[in-house]
């Protein structure tokens, strides 16, 4: 705070007044009597500040406070003292009061207005924040809604897909039905008789080649029909392996969707109310210094003025009555959006899922193909924003609370989820396994301490959470909801230390504190201001848990190049180490920089270290196995021959068949595989691409 400096950087000055004037040092304090705060606050500055009558510099001293307030005070005081003694300051005395004057307007009253300015922008900045989340928010969902409308429409389709099926099933079995009961009654062939019976043999045979026309028709239908239903049924499965992979996909999207939204409103309001906090204590300090500098200045006015004394009086009276303007120092609180609640509904029930399921109830169930379920989401879209839904978090939790209890109203009786309050009789009420009370009559499910100083109750949750409100429900309903004025909400961390408070001086029925997603709260704690019975009809704190972020990753372990000429054990981290490429399978004569530029990435200096640890058969192997093309069809790379290699770009594939790996006993020389070489063009290099930085 700049009041200090600016007031006070003219105190050498005012050691003349100090000096020149020591009948008005040695004058008490004049106490105005119209303001009882303002007269304690002279009492305790006037028995703070008493002037010496054997030391000038007394006066220096008294000014030399950092608090406006009681700047303000003194001023007045040893203003009041001059004029009623008709004291008259001398020109270097005037000058250093001006000179103060000045001071306070060009630069304390600048400073507290610049202040204001950017407590104003910060808060609007942020607010800004918090909406600009629903933006992304709306952007997003609009994107949502654009691969639902692609899953819907495969949805549809899959269904119209099944209806046809269904009928050319119907078509292949009348017309193959038919074709099985053309051939069921096709006369057996005829013996072949004597001489006799050949006319009538010839004349039965002729009968049945008749209808062989007949049956090539028929045959052909149910071949077509057959083969139809055959090109349906791959394309239904085709449709419904789309519509199950687009729904899979819906799933991971929307939740991402929400998981960033959370993450994103989570945040920002939890500094905007951080934020809000803070400002709201800077403009009431503003404000009140703002007035006791306005006051000062006019006290400054009075005891340098020339004027009559009598003129000078009501001046003086002009300056206790003052009350500055501060309405320039107003912060104005921006609204923001409620958080929106995330609709998951579309993809509630994922593919494989009874309810999905359901879905297919009316299809040929033989003609379905396997379902496959999607992949399980991560924690992180488990708990959108790392945190759990928004939920009491204090219901059925442990508490306790002091001092003692009043009859058999329990701590747990505010951590049920119950505001029951009845009429007297007073009695606990009592639930059964479904929740409901057991009592035929009134009951009361509140908690009741006895009576004492700062009687309070706490209840600690599962987990580290994030708090968005409080809300405290007053008992009791027949009388006495006035005992738990004043009181305190307390948020804690783990150890018991407060995070935030929040103060009620006011009866209600129910208090709430909106906490803006205060962070790291264990504990919740209720605890007067005085001393009385506290009770409460429930305590409800709605917020999130905190998920636990997944493990990191263990540390990729590179070991060192050999220096002894012996490879070392091969290590699986080498493969995480980078993202390994060959550079072809017919010998293209590439280089591990131009393999590497294929996919967007570089060979750099670490990518040489790794290939010149690819100095072993294992080693070689693990990477043919795992970056090599035609790996699947030989999973054993020809290492047959018993050579290294240490040409440039190596190690190799050669002929995309014969591998040759970083010859060990060349490292310690100082030999090591490159990227800008590759001596012959039927070697396939194998390079270890990394992200270009």
């Amino acid at each position: 705070m700049k009041l200090q400096v600016s007031v006070f950087a003219t105190s050498c000055a005012l050691t003349a007044w100090a000096e020149s004037d020591e009948t008005l040092l040695l004058q008490t304090h004049a106490t105005r009597k119209n303001d009882p705060a303002e007269q304690a606050l002279s009492e305790s500055v006037t028995e703070s500040h008493k002037i010496k009558k054997d030391t000038k510099d007394d006066f220096l001293k008294n000014m030399n406070v950092s608090n406006p307030a009681e700047m303000s005070l003194l001023v007045a005081d040893y203003a009041a003292s001059a004029v009623k003694d008709g004291v008259r300051l001398d020109d270097a005395t005037k000058a250093a009061l001006t000179a103060m004057k000045q001071s306070l307007e060009s630069e304390s009253q600048v400073y507290m207005t610049n202040a204001h300015t950017t407590d104003q922008d910060l808060l609007t900045a942020q607010a800004a924040a918090v909406n600009g989340c629903d933006s992304t928010y709306t952007q997003s969902g609009s994107e949502d809604a654009e691969l639902l409308a692609t899953v819907t429409s495969r949805g549809t389709a899959h269904t119209t897909c099944r209806g046809e099926q269904d009928g050319l099933l119907v078509d292949r079995t009348t017309k193959c039905d038919a074709l099985t009961t053309f051939i069921a009654g096709v006369s057996a062939c005829p013996s072949v008789p004597g001489r006799d019976g050949m006319g009538a043999f010839f004349s039965s045979v002729g009968g049945i080649w008749a209808q062989q026309q007949t049956w090539q028709t028929r045959e052909n239908e149910c071949k077509a029909a057959e083969d139809d239903f055959t090109a349906k049924d791959g394309e239904c499965d085709t449709t419904q392996e789309e519509y199950e992979t687009n729904f899979c996909t819906l799933r991971v999207q929307m939740h991402e969707t929400c998981a960033a939204y959370t993450t994103c409103y989570t945040q920002a309001i939890g500094a905007l109310g951080e934020t809000t906090s803070s400002v709201e204590q800077n403009e009431g300090a503003r404000k009140i210094e703002w007035t006791a500098i306005e006051k000062i200045k006019c006290y400054i006015d009075v005891l340098i003025s020339d004027s009559e004394n009598e003129d000078r009086q009501t001046a003086l009276g002009a300056c206790k009555d003052l009350e500055p303007v501060t309405s320039h120092l107003d912060i104005t609180y921006p609204t923001v959006s409620d958080e929106q609640t995330c609709d998951l509904a579309p993809v509630a029930a994922p593919p494989c899922s009874p309810e999905f399921e359901a879905g297919y109830a009316a299809f040929n169930a033989d003609f379905l193909r396997t379902c496959v379920p999607c992949a399980e989401l991560p924690a992180h879209l488990q708990h959108p924003g790392g945190v759990s839904e928004l939920q009491n978090l204090a219901l059925g939790r442990p508490t306790s609370m002091g001092p003692g209890m009043w009859s058999s109203f329990e701590s747990k009786y505010c951590a049920d989820g119950s505001t029951r309050d009845d009429q007297p009789p007073l009695t606990p009420c009592t639930y059964d396994a479904n929740g409901e009370t057991t009592q035929s009559g009134s009951c009361q499910s509140v908690c009741h301490t006895g009576s004492g100083p700062n009687a309070w109750r706490e209840v600690e949750m599962a987990e580290t959470s994030l708090v968005k409100s409080v809300q405290v429900v007053n008992a009791w309903a027949h009388c006495c909801k006035d005992r738990i004025i004043p009181f305190h909400i307390y948020l804690l961390d783990g150890a018991g230390g407060t995070i935030a408070s929040k103060q009620f001086t006011q009866v209600q029925d129910e208090f709430v504190w909106e906490a803006a997603n205060t962070a790291n709260v264990q504990k919740v704690k209720v605890m007067l201001d005085g001393s009385n019975y506290l009770h409460m009809a429930e305590v409800f704190v709605m917020g999130r848990t905190t998920v636990a972020a997944p493990p990191a990753p263990a540390p990729v372990v590179i070991p060192p190049l050999p220096a002894d000429g012996t490879c070392p054990p091969f290590n699986a981290d080498i493969i995480e180490a980078a993202d390994w490429k060959f550079g072809g399978t017919t010998g293209n004569g590439h280089t591990c920089n131009d393999v590497c530029a294929q996919f967007g990435k570089v060979c750099n200096e670490q990518s040489e270290t790794l290939q010149t640890l690819i100095c072993s058969t294992e080693a070689f192997t693990a990477l043919w196995q795992h970056a090599h093309p035609n790996a699947a069809g030989n999973p054993s790379c020809n290492m047959a021959h018993s050579n290294c290699r240490s040409y440039a770009g190596t190690p190799f594939a050669q002929y995309g068949a014969n591998c040759y790996y970083f010859c060990p006993h060349d490292i310690p020389g100082g030999t090591r595989s490159v990227c800008n070489g590759n001596n012959y063009g039927h070697h396939d290099v194998l390079c270890a691409c990394q992200e270009a930085a």
